[in-house]
């Protein structure tokens, strides 16, 4: 186990998402989060010890025990920013399939995590990842706001999907940000898009074209303004496209693997071989208009027809999805 001290408010936020996430089925395969929770001690009986670790760290002048909790949780792995691979027992294509198992499962029960990124994915030693720290999550899509949506304009963080980094940054016209400026830190300014194009062969021209139909089709549907984003079509992107945000972060992440297991000789010959059946995922999960992207479910499905979550989970929301497309 390992644990953590933290205040007693942050601490009952992050046990109630963890006891949200613990029931979605078969939560132990494909994400990690707090199991239990207690006060800390200075000391504990040796019974007590395996619920939760005695406190190890001393207090500040005038911090009182009461106003703490420990968070424990069953070690994973290593992040997927630090992970070092054994190339010989590594199977992309496995790999791959799993991430998009916990996405799929994650958005068949309505939950959103909105911060996918190497450092909130554990990978254990037998190559297997998990989805880590739901603390920014939205636990249940029909709960959301447009407040609970905003965050800071940060256009450079590959987990933001191009349509979600455009609907924050004109929210009440953040900052006095315009829809030209946006797109040109997006597309010209932003590292991650020069890796799109190259793992999926798309132009500058081709994507910052992606964005203006994106753009055009929520002026055309729901925005009177052009320069300004209002509560009401912020929460109509996301109940159009909220199944996508996940989508487009997991893609994101397995496009960054790529990128960087391509030093090796030995991994380009498997991302070779695995390229005729990866490739149209990864331009289906990343694609730059949202209604154009795969989401995990639908991304799963073609990757793995008969894949055991989605014959038991998945047939009545691809049923959905073909009858809305």
């Amino acid at each position: 186990m390992i644990s953590k001290l933290i205040s007693k408010e942050t601490a009952l936020v992050e046990h109630s998402i963890g006891e949200r996430i613990r029931r979605i089925p078969l939560w132990r395969n494909y994400f990690a989060v707090s199991e239990s929770m207690c006060v800390p001690a200075q000391k504990q009986a040796d019974r007590d010890v395996k619920h939760c670790e005695p406190l190890q760290t001393g207090l500040k002048q005038g911090q009182k025990l009461d106003s703490f909790r420990i968070l424990s949780m069953k070690y994973g792995g290593t992040s997927l920013s630090n992970v070092r691979f054994n190339l010989d027992n590594f199977d992309l294509l496995a790999f791959v399939t799993h991430l998009l198992e916990g996405g799929a499962l994650m958005t068949l029960h309505g939950v959103i995590h909105r911060d996918i990124h190497a450092k909130n994915i554990i990978v254990d030693s037998h190559n297997v990842p998990r989805i880590i720290d739901f603390n920014l999550s939205i636990l249940d899509y029909q709960s959301a706001d447009a407040d609970m949506l905003a965050h800071t304009y940060s256009p450079t963080l590959m987990q933001l999907s191009p349509d979600y980094i455009i609907m924050n940054a004109l929210y009440k016209n953040t900052r006095g940000l315009l829809y030209d400026r946006v797109v040109n830190d997006i597309v010209y300014k932003r590292q991650f898009t020069k890796k799109l194009g190259t793992i999926l062969g798309w132009t500058t021209d081709y994507m910052r074209a992606q964005i203006d139909a994106f753009y055009a089709h929520m002026r055309n549907a729901h925005m009177r303004n052009a320069h300004t984003v209002h509560d009401s079509i912020f929460m109509h992107w996301f109940n159009e496209f909220w199944p996508t945000i996940d989508s487009w972060a997991i893609g994101a992440n397995i496009i960054q693997l790529i990128m960087h297991l391509s030093q090796w000789p030995r991994f380009v010959a498997m991302y070779n071989a695995a390229k005729p059946r990866l490739l149209p995922i990864l331009r289906g999960l990343c694609a730059i208009h949202p209604l154009e992207r795969m989401d995990c479910v639908e991304a799963l499905h073609i990757l793995n027809p008969g894949n055991r979550i989605i014959a038991k989970y998945g047939v009545s929301w691809l049923s959905d999805a073909v009858a809305t497309h």
